[in-house]
């Protein structure tokens, strides 16, 4: 029996049908269906880069515990699927508070006031997260957590996700095994039951069904005639961290020229940079 643990609260849907009372929903008749419409939306980010002004707050705790709050800072948000990132919150007075990037070999978050650090990794290593407690969060689940790229058929090693539809409720529960062999809800998305059907929540999981993320996700508009919907407001919260970024995007628009993608930060404006991975030797060098 899967142990479908701590599944996400019914939600009171305010997408699609709310704002087109007249269009009559059409549930997915499988999972297959239910990820064709969300990588269909999101195709063409693979092509072209999405571009947004963003209002951002972000706060968290950090290895000693003391809490840090940037409420209300302008942001930059550059996107192009699947992993190519750049988010730079702002400071009016102080430039950069912070960077979250991702190229298609590393990732990488640095801070500068106050924690003057910053974490990166390499994609082929992912799956050797050594921890790093001080980490307020994380670029790749930052990634997972925006929902603009298409959904995965499965998760590390796991199985196609399961359609579970309760009513309005509608969501994709995708499933590992555990170290004993045993399955559990690595994964839950949650979908708008009316059109345009796509993403509005996800919560990530361990194996002991803890919570590690979970995203609250919406208003969604079209972006032009033939642009994807994408969501333009993010409520990203990880409960152990006691790290929360909400995100309301405005301005954006598709962006067909060459987009300034960070490079990797080489000489990084903070004191201390730290390995999220274990690299080749096994010690994160």
């Amino acid at each position: 029996m899967i142990r479908l643990v701590g599944l996400l609260v019914p939600v009171v849907w305010a997408v699609g049908c709310t704002a087109c009372p007249k269009i009559t929903p059409v549930p997915p008749r499988d999972a297959r269906e239910a990820l064709r419409r969300v990588s269909d939306n999101l195709e063409v980010l693979g092509r072209i880069a999405l571009r947004a002004d963003a209002l951002v707050t972000f706060k968290f705790r950090d290895a000693d515990g003391r809490r840090h709050s940037y409420p209300l800072q302008d942001a930059t948000l550059i996107f192009q699927s699947p992993r190519r990132l750049r988010f730079d919150i702002k400071h009016t007075l102080a430039g950069s508070v912070a960077r979250v990037g991702s190229n298609d070999e590393q990732y990488w978050l640095w801070i500068e006031p106050e924690i003057s650090t910053m974490w990166w990794g390499e994609w082929r290593y992912v799956d050797r997260d050594k921890g790093g407690g001080s980490l307020p969060l994380r670029p790749n689940q930052v990634l997972d957590a925006l929902m603009m790229r298409p959904l995965p058929e499965k998760i590390g090693d796991g199985l196609p996700p399961l359609l579970h539809i309760n009513g309005d409720d509608h969501r994709l529960l995708y499933v590992r095994l555990d170290w004993e062999g045993w399955p559990f809800v690595v994964q839950e998305v949650a979908l708008d039951p009316c059109p345009p059907y796509q993403p509005i929540g996800l919560i990530v999981r361990r194996s002991d069904g803890s919570e590690v993320m979970q995203v609250e996700l919406g208003n969604y508009r079209k972006l032009g005639g033939d642009g994807p919907y994408v969501a333009h407001r993010y409520v990203i919260e990880w409960p152990q961290d006691g790290a929360e970024l909400r995100i309301d995007l405005h301005r954006v628009r598709l962006n067909s020229e060459q987009v300034p993608f960070y490079d990797f930060p080489h000489d990084p404006p903070v004191d201390r940079v730290e390995r999220l991975d274990a690299g080749p030797t096994g010690d994160g060098s």
